[in-house]
């Protein structure tokens, strides 16, 4: 069924996640046979989630979902008694908590807020908020911040952070990441680059800016804004926080804001949508 599938829905449904999978039948007609409804917010042996399971995200081949959770019971040794980000994987039938520590400890706060997850096109990266301290060495801004975790690895990196590391004293949210995980969007009020108005903007970290293939090396990070004027004016209104979106390759980056200067004659006095290309900057 993997191979068969057209579009896929992840939706949170009277505390249970289902996920909806529309098949492709052969002729390509819809036909009831051809709709699966697979419920995957469960435990070991299938057991069924004691607290509810919500905001989720499917890679693109449709093998993986992530999505935010407060029950303890979909793994062994939830004992935080907070929501975390959990990560299902279709193939295999299994379920892992991704908002943890590099080392496995688990977050000492809420993970995942009122947004999904975000997923790499494999599903190797998954992105996600949380206002945890200890997912990562010398967090102390006490703010929500975002994070990108390699199930591949078991690595969590903050990507909320300025080229030379430093954090955010600012919450953050509102994630996108591109298909193969090296860039992250996301929106804050902190000031990630230099002469940065403090308003509402969307960021795009690059996590490998020096284009070796690896990624979150010290000094080879970089932070650019996305919510600006083609001629690098900042905006004069903070985006909106709403979803963010970035294409595949993380070339385009789509948001919405009141600014009217972001383009010429914006005289609408409304919030509109933008789209920004980062190898044009405009």
């Amino acid at each position: 069924m993997m191979k068969n599938y057209a579009a896929s829905l992840a939706i949170c449904l009277f505390g249970s996640l289902l996920l909806f999978l529309v098949l492709r039948p052969g002729t390509g007609a819809a036909s009831a046979e051809g709709v699966l409804i697979e419920r995957i917010s469960l435990g070991p042996g299938n057991t069924q989630g004691n607290d509810h399971a919500n905001y989720a995200a499917i890679s693109a081949d449709g093998r993986y979902i992530a999505y935010n959770a407060i029950a303890s019971n979909l793994v062994l040794s939830d004992t935080n008694n907070v929501q975390d980000v959990f990560l299902y994987d279709r193939q295999s039938g299994t379920t892992r908590r991704i908002s943890v520590a590099s080392d496995g400890t688990q977050g000492n706060a809420q993970s995942g807020d009122f947004e999904p997850p975000a997923l790499s096109d494999d599903g190797r990266y998954i992105a996600f908020v949380s206002a945890a301290s200890n997912l990562v060495p010398g967090d102390t801004n006490n703010v929500q911040d975002v994070f990108v975790h390699d199930q591949q690895t078991g690595q969590t990196v903050r990507v909320s952070i300025t080229a030379g590391g430093e954090q955010n004293p600012w919450f953050s949210w509102n994630i996108a990441i591109s298909g193969d995980g090296r860039y992250v969007a996301f929106g804050t009020n902190g000031s990630l680059v230099a002469g940065d108005t403090g308003q509402f903007d969307i960021y795009v970290h690059d996590r490998d800016s020096d284009a070796d293939g690896i990624f979150d090396e010290p000094g080879a990070i970089s932070n650019s804004l996305a919510s600006i004027a083609s001629d690098g004016t900042k905006a004069n209104f903070g985006a909106n926080p709403s979803d963010i979106a970035i294409s595949p390759d993380g070339r385009h980056i789509t948001f919405a804001s009141a600014a009217s200067n972001l383009v010429p004659d914006d005289t609408n006095g409304e919030i509109d949508t933008f789209v920004h290309d980062r190898d044009t900057d405009e």
